[in-house]
């Protein structure tokens, strides 16, 4: 077993391979251990390690901010997009609402059934004959309203 310290003053524990016995019990080579210092070059050599481990958490972190802005950008977009097409479908609704309004106000009134060649008193305003065919009021040769075809 072996602890390695990061600072050179701190020691590390070392297992030693000599071991008095007490009695009959026979000991292990982990059961007595000396504090040994660390050698100079192991410390720089921890200290380098700990620095790249706190470098490649830093940078880790930074790709995973990075990802996270991306993904709330293109949700923020996306979220734009489907504003952009509601209000888009509901002008569309409102036209098409204002086009049939005005549609109905021109469109003349539809009489019930009527017949061919009979007068008419408003003319534009269309109707039905006895045989299915519609009829419009307008001015005939004689200079008077009448359902013609």
């Amino acid at each position: 077993m072996l602890i390695v310290s990061v600072k050179s003053h701190t020691p590390r524990i070392i297992p030693r391979r000599e071991c008095e016995s007490v009695g009959e019990i026979q000991c292990s080579e982990t059961d007595r251990t000396d504090m040994v210092p660390l050698v100079e070059g192991e410390s720089s050599k921890a200290e380098e390690e700990k620095k790249k481990a706190e470098e490649e958490a830093a940078q880790k972190a930074e790709e995973e901010k990075k990802a996270a802005e991306e993904q709330a950008r293109q949700q923020a977009e996306q979220q734009a997009q489907q504003q952009a097409a509601a209000e888009e479908a509901a002008r569309q609704a409102q036209q098409q609402a204002e086009q049939q309004q005005a549609q109905q106000q021109t469109a003349p009134p539809s009489i019930g059934t009527v017949r061919g060649g009979s007068f008419c008193s408003s003319e534009g305003s269309t109707g039905t004959s006895s045989a299915g065919n519609i009829l419009t009021c307008r001015v005939a040769s004689d200079g008077r309203l009448r359902w013609m075809k």
